[in-house]
């Protein structure tokens, strides 16, 4: 019998994102290199606007399960900061992938801050109550990916054009 060995990617857990109180938080995240995805993952109990390096990228509406947000076109070499903006409380989840062996995650957490530098508020794990559904549960939030754009209800019409053209390509 002949046995064929194939190399893979291993599948890491990614790290499971805290609570942010009202009015969310902003993180600054630095990528070397070409970027050939990048994912968010957000959820909000009121609507999220996600800003990227600054510019507008997505405002999500709140769901039980966190929505899929193509980033991609707006990491830049070096250094970037992604912001998450609410009245209610807001949770993320960012996937950056370089190549097969190049991949960065970025959850909120409490190295989170405010746009004026001041520590926000943590309330928590997203999976810390087991009588609340885990929005970021691995099945739910790999829909979530795989389906991000074709499930456009929870996203408003907030996209720069860019993001929008770069959409029809993919």
């Amino acid at each position: 019998m002949l046995t064929a060995l194939a190399p893979g990617q291993l599948a890491n857990r990614p790290p499971m994102p805290e609570w942010l109180a009202a009015p969310g938080g902003e993180r600054e995240v630095l990528w070397e290199g070409k970027v050939l995805k990048a994912i968010l993952l957000v959820t909000g109990e009121a609507d999220v606007d996600v800003l990227w390096n600054g510019a507008p990228v997505a405002t999500v509406a709140p769901t039980e399960t966190a929505v899929g947000v193509d980033v991609t076109g707006h990491v830049v070499e070096g250094k970037n900061r992604v912001a998450l903006q609410s009245t209610g409380k807001v949770a993320a989840l960012v996937e950056l992938n370089g190549d097969v062996a190049k991949k960065a995650w970025l959850s909120t957490d409490a190295a989170w801050r405010s746009a004026d530098g001041t520590t926000v508020s943590v309330l928590g794990r997203v999976d810390a109550d087991p009588a609340v559904e885990n929005p970021f549960d691995l099945g739910k939030a790999f829909d979530a990916y795989a389906q991000s754009f074709q499930n456009r209800p929870f996203l408003t019409a907030n996209y720069d054009q860019r993001f929008l053209s770069d959409i029809g390509r993919s």
